[in-house]
């Protein structure tokens, strides 16, 4: 197979993914997740990022433990929301489908890639 031949079926495979239905659905639910959960999302990268700044100090921060626990308490209400349940199954579909193509397609190229490695959407 010549390489212009797998470029153009790279960049048909390309196109198809983005204009597929699962792609279209992910991009919508996202767009959905930062409007609807928009004060979760904050609250969770505010407690986030005072937990880290926190954890430079290690044990000796005061407050380590309580914005450890308001991290994974936000964490997992953010988490078990059903639009992220649904939007990071969708993702991984995606996720899935890319990998198998790139597989394909290493294979195409040349028997000497590593056939497991992916690439990541996110």
């Amino acid at each position: 197979m010549d390489y212009v031949n797998i470029l153009n079926k790279t960049d048909a495979y390309i196109k198809s993914v983005v204009e597929s239905n699962d792609f279209q659905e992910l991009i919508a639910l996202k767009k959905q997740i930062n409007i609807d959960l928009k004060d979760l999302i904050v609250k969770f990268k505010k407690a986030k990022d005072r937990y880290y700044e926190a954890q430079k100090y290690g044990k000796y921060h005061p407050n380590l433990a309580d914005y450890k626990k308001n991290l994974l308490a936000l964490k997992k209400e953010l988490y078990s929301n059903d639009l992220v349940k649904k939007y990071f199954s969708l993702q991984n579909k995606v996720q899935n489908e890319i990998n198998d193509f790139l597989n394909v397609l290493k294979m195409a190229i040349s028997n000497k890639f590593k056939k497991n490695e992916s690439i990541n959407i996110n």
